[in-house]
């Protein structure tokens, strides 16, 4: 077990009968320690291992500054009957006082990674610190004081090596968003990214069009009473799936991209992972890159090596005024266990990025996953209402939009085919896991027919194509062109 796993804050090898005053410093902390840790294995159950022997070693010294006093820098290597052994550690110094009982501070590793050791603190509100560099410091809102030195074996400070980021060396690129034509130039809601090649295969993937059914842009309208955001708010909830849903939940809820993109990790981690997101996340709510203040942030946790790779990887890839990457974070933080588990799906992406870029807002969320022609009929809820004149109305510019793809889908692959039915089945219903499930069996129907396909119906497939384009957000591994329902489609 790693230094400190068993030190408890608060507790002291303080007290001494007076007839062992006289002995060194080494005896005196060893027989403390041990009676210690003997007391605490007999007051647990019967069943647990006791403390049969303890091992000093005096690692260095820390002078402090302000108390003008030197402390020995201990390490007792604590040996158990069932051949299990640990680390404590702790600063050791003679008492000030004739006849006083020696001075004892307990020491654990720093939960963040950044520091070497977290020394035990009496004063609320103020941690202590050895620096990797041996500055002994405080930490406080205030800020990083230093009021000493500490100098300590190589050896020692060996044992809690800085966690260092993990990458990969086998880069892809990757794009996401709408055609050129529907929200201006390619790079509107991010510019090419990088992610691990082994993620995903190379391609063009569609992802689902955003379905608004008229009923439920009326009860919006209706809820939102003339707030903007509160209708694309209710919209946006009714209409995107799960992981997307959560996507847009963690952009509201932060408050720069930076945090969004640990919110979004957490949200698509399970068990331990996502708790040590979270317990970074909060850090970085409070502190931003004030990295100094990660160890006072997370002072008291257990120390958990993730936890500190997380610190490692959060200072190397959220830097102000660098856009953050899902992906890159990712990797470094979870290693080769991304693939699992992000659980990835390259069309679930569009909604990972859209949810950093857009910080929030819905309107501008719903053109990055939805379209311009979407966003144009929802505004035109807001002024002009629902139905008739109004938004989804039987002439809108949206609804002429699908109905064209699926005339063209209907040439391409024929009315009976199962893939169409449930394309246009999904689209009426304004079922999004429907369609979800219908887009891929129309892709995949259209690129089997491919070779077969009649000259007519290529030429349908190509016209769907161009429609899609305008309806349906996609993202682009490795190529920046790809043939996708028979049209080369380029973002």
């Amino acid at each position: 077990m790693s230094l400190g796993h068993r030190f408890r804050a608060g507790q002291t090898c303080a007290r001494v009968d007076p007839s062992i005053k006289e002995m060194t410093m080494r005896q005196l902390i060893r027989l403390l320690c041990g009676m210690l840790a003997l007391a605490a294995v007999t007051t647990g159950a019967h069943a647990q291992p006791f403390l049969v022997g303890t091992q000093t070693a005096r690692v260095g010294a820390c002078y402090d500054g302000v108390a003008n006093r030197t402390y020995d820098l201990l390490e007792v290597r604590r040996f158990y009957s069932n051949q299990y052994s640990d680390k404590v550690a702790a600063l050791g110094a003679p008492s000030p006082f004739p006849g006083g009982q020696p001075e004892i501070i307990n020491a654990m590793p720093d939960p963040s990674g950044i520091h070497l050791l977290a020394v035990q603190s009496a004063i609320n509100g103020v941690q202590f610190w050895i620096a990797r560099n041996g500055a002994f410091v405080s930490i406080s809102q205030a800020g990083v004081r230093q009021f000493g030195t500490c100098n300590f074996h190589p050896m020692f400070a060996a044992q809690f090596p800085m966690p260092q980021p993990v990458t990969w060396t086998n880069n892809a690129t990757y794009t996401f968003g709408f055609a050129p034509q529907n929200v201006g130039a390619p790079g509107t809601f991010g510019a090419p990214r990088t992610l691990p090649a082994k993620l995903f295969d190379e391609g063009l993937y569609v992802g689902q069009p955003l379905l608004v059914a008229p009923a439920l842009a009326s009860t919006c309208l209706s809820s939102a009473a003339g707030d903007s955001s509160a209708f694309y708010r209710c919209v946006l909830g009714s209409t995107l799936g799960q992981r997307e849903r959560a996507a847009l939940e963690c952009s509201q809820s932060s408050s720069s991209p930076q945090e969004a993109t640990l919110c979004l990790l957490a949200q698509n981690m399970g068990g331990n992972e996502r708790a040590n997101l979270e317990k970074v996340r909060q850090c970085y709510a409070q502190y931003g890159e004030r990295w100094d203040q990660y160890p006072l942030c997370l002072a008291g946790d257990q120390v958990d090596p993730n936890v500190m790779n997380l610190v490692s990887c959060a200072r190397t890839h959220l830097q102000s005024g660098r856009q953050p990457d899902y992906w890159t974070l990712g990797y470094c933080a979870v290693g080769d266990k991304l693939l699992a588990g992000l659980n990835p799906n390259a069309e679930s992406s569009v909604a990972i990025n859209c949810a950093i870029a857009t910080q929030g807002n819905p309107k501008a969320f719903a053109i990055c996953t939805g379209g311009t022609l979407l966003a144009n009929e929802l505004d035109k809820c807001l002024t002009d209402g629902v139905g008739d004149n109004g938004c989804f109305g039987k002439n809108n510019t949206l609804t002429q939009a699908y109905e064209r793809v699926d005339e063209e889908l209907a040439a391409a692959l024929g009315k009976s085919n199962p893939a169409y039915t449930a394309w246009r089945a999904a689209r009426l219903a304004s079922d999004p896991a429907a369609m979800a499930r219908a887009v891929k069996d129309v892709d995949r129907e259209l690129n089997r027919a491919a070779d077969n396909i009649s000259n007519e119906a290529a030429r349908a497939a190509e016209r769907a194509g161009n429609l899609v384009a305008d309806v349906m957000p996609r993202v682009t591994i490795g190529k920046k062109c790809a043939k996708v329902w028979g049209k080369k489609m380029c973002l």
